[in-house]
């Protein structure tokens, strides 16, 4: 369903709504950076649960991208589109998760990777990520 936006031949091989929604997005209203620390990044599995939860109980869904092959070890961008009605709430929610996630994460490991919330990313700020943007389903 989903590929790379990188080159003309694998723009060519992407459905063109998919193409178009990731071409047309050029700012995203949060995102979660997963950093590294000498040893690669944390899982995202965290947040796959609660995109889930939330679209299992919010009447809006939020639409997620993932920005990957930002660094040397794997570091990586969850990106977020937010209506404008759910996108308090979404994102108060979303800095209380990832916030916990990282004291859990500094517990178990000094060494895991970083997570860091990035407010209002456009597009020009991950042109560095080696893979392009891409439509981002938890679990995947």
């Amino acid at each position: 369903m989903v590929g790379f936006i990188t080159c003309a031949a694998n723009k060519a091989n992407l459905k063109k709504d998919t193409l178009q929604t990731v071409l047309n997005d050029s700012s995203y209203d949060v995102s979660v950076y997963f950093g590294s620390r000498c040893c690669g990044t944390v899982s995202s599995k965290f947040l796959d649960k609660f995109l889930k939860t939330y679209h299992a109980t919010a009447t809006i869904k939020v639409k997620a991208y993932i920005a990957e092959g930002c660094g040397k070890e794997g570091e990586f961008f969850i990106l977020f589109k937010i209506d404008i009605k759910d996108k308090k709430l979404f994102v108060e929610q979303l800095v209380t998760l990832v916030n916990e996630q990282e004291i859990k994460n500094r517990t178990a490991d000094t060494n895991s990777g970083d997570l860091e919330i990035k407010y209002d990313v456009n597009k020009s700020d991950i042109d560095y990520c080696r893979t392009g943007i891409r439509v981002w389903q938890p679990g995947t």
